[in-house]
């Protein structure tokens, strides 16, 4: 009788999996049709690791619809060990929680027994960020409503309006500060988690999202106004191209532009505040612009540059330098920074933290972790480089001055921490960090500090060149000195 049962069993099973069906759901661009998210992905990798969408705190990710979940395949990746994946069905949880790695683009299995009832994707982002790149659904039915990411978005539209090639929603009469809003102009609905409506503009406010809805799919939209200095934002669908500056504000028009959109909704997650004279919605075709004088040619983080080979690395320095400044990203608020130049005469640790200068200590004494949020009492981990520079914090090595500019070897910090104390000598830096790929660099400094705050940067230049200075200025937080159509870092090396 014990075998029969099992027979049957087994039997029961096999009927099961017959009637399961795998549904795949692509996170390299964008949230896909069925999925919404709680917290928007900060942005999209898709060179480099290719990873798909980055989280850099807690989201839920959900999919409704779906009858007989069994398993559920998620490739994701992080870059510290401590956060976290849990998967729950109709409330339960499915599977058991895990903690995720420093890995890339790995499947992690979260299997029960068949339910139905929403599927929820925790992601648990204390630190750093989280990518989801592919889910893999199993289960016997799914049902997908609707062609956009959230039921609710255009729920008020009319949806026989029929409307012209090309439509422009202007700036409302009303006028209010820091609010949630939602309007509709022509059949389209403009949906803001937080909006200021003044005079000819209205804004969506620095961290907030913008919703553009229809009730037919549109192509492309362009966005005239003005972005703050320092503005980054990401879309859920099509390619989102915007002008930056991280000096000054910048108005043109247009300001934004996303095309190859193919959707009757787009959201907009804006780092800074963007403030909108208009914008104007493609239905049949985008616009012709020429996208590089628009908006500057593409720029790409990778960590591609550094030596793929991990490796031990004990630099040892001679030279201890720091410099402070702020980033304003508000009228009323900025963050600190000060950087942190460890040199010898081939090598160079450029460490950055979120901190206040300390006239003694270069930072306050005490122990700072890399995290890659700009989180006041913490060193910057590195986002890796593009064509133009490297980010902090990271070591060159290696340095070779050639015709071109210097030649080094790059290694990007992304974990570990730096202890600081004082010191008779003057100060204390220890540095036990690990790179993105693997390497380790440890380091200890003792001895007098510099503060570059105070001293012409054109010092560190040999004497014969002091009469046709230039000065010095900061590009994305490094120290750089201009000198006769050159530009040299903080050691006196010409850099890319």
């Amino acid at each position: 009788m014990k075998r029969l049962f099992t027979l049957l069993l087994c039997a029961f099973a096999l009927f099961n999996t017959v009637l399961a069906e795998e549904y795949t759901f692509d996170f390299s661009s964008s949230v896909p049709k069925g999925w919404t998210a709680d917290s928007a992905p900060r942005d999209y990798e898709q060179t480099g690791s290719k990873r798909g969408a980055q989280f850099g705190k807690n989201s839920n990710l959900t999919l409704s619809g779906a009858k007989g979940i069994s398993k559920v395949v998620v490739t994701c990746s992080a870059n510290i060990d401590v956060n976290t994946l849990e998967v729950l069905v109709n409330g339960n949880t499915f599977g058991n929680k895990v903690t995720l790695a420093k890995e890339s683009n790995v499947e992690k299995t979260f299997s029960g027994t068949a339910a139905d009832g929403n599927l929820v994707i925790k992601i648990g982002c204390s630190k750093k960020s989280v990518w989801i790149k592919k889910v893999v659904v199993t289960c016997n039915e799914l049902t997908i409503s609707g062609d956009d990411n959230n039921d609710e978005l255009g729920k008020d539209l009319d949806p026989n309006y029929v409307y012209s090639d090309v439509v422009k929603v202007t700036a409302p009469d009303d006028k209010f500060y820091n609010q949630p809003c939602t309007f509709i102009q022509n059949n389209i609905e403009v949906k803001c988690t937080k909006s200021t409506h003044m005079d000819g503009y209205f804004s969506c406010a620095a961290g907030e999202s913008m919703s553009i809805t229809a009730t037919q799919p549109f192509v492309a939209i362009a966005i005239n106004g003005t972005v703050k200095k320092g503005f980054a934002a990401t879309s859920d669908a099509g390619t989102i191209y915007f002008a930056y500056n991280d000096e000054v504000e910048i108005t043109q028009n247009p300001v934004l532009f996303i095309n190859d959109i193919n959707a009757k909704s787009v959201t907009i997650t804006c780092e800074k505040q963007i403030q909108n004279k208009d914008i104007t919605i493609y239905f049949k075709e985008a616009p012709e612009l020429n996208l590089d004088e628009l908006f500057g040619e593409a720029s790409e983080y990778t960590y591609l540059y550094e030596d793929q080979n991990a490796t031990l690395l004990n630099p040892v320095f001679n030279t201890l330098g720091v410099m402070s400044f702020s980033y304003e990203y508000s009228s009323q608020e900025s963050i600190p920074f000060v950087n942190m130049y460890l040199e010898n005469d081939e090598q160079q640790l450029l460490l950055q933290f979120v901190t206040e200068l300390d006239a003694n200590t270069g930072v306050a004494p005490g122990t700072y972790t890399f995290a890659t949020e700009y989180t006041l009492g913490h060193a910057v981990a590195s986002i890796g480089g593009d064509a133009y520079n490297d980010y902090p914090s990271y070591l060159m090595t290696d340095i070779v001055e050639k015709e071109d500019g210097a030649h080094y070897n790059v290694y990007y910090v992304v974990s570990g921490e730096v202890t600081v104390a004082a010191d008779p000598a003057g100060v204390k830096v220890d540095v036990n960090a690990k790179t993105y790929f693997g390497s380790t660099i440890q380091t200890t400094y003792v001895g007098p500090i510099v503060d570059l705050n105070a001293v012409d940067a054109i010092d560190s230049l040999s004497a014969d060149t002091k009469a046709n200075k230039n000065g010095k200025f900061l590009r994305n937080g490094q120290l750089l000195i201009e000198h006769n159509g050159r530009q040299y870092n903080a050691l006196g090396v010409s850099v890319r």
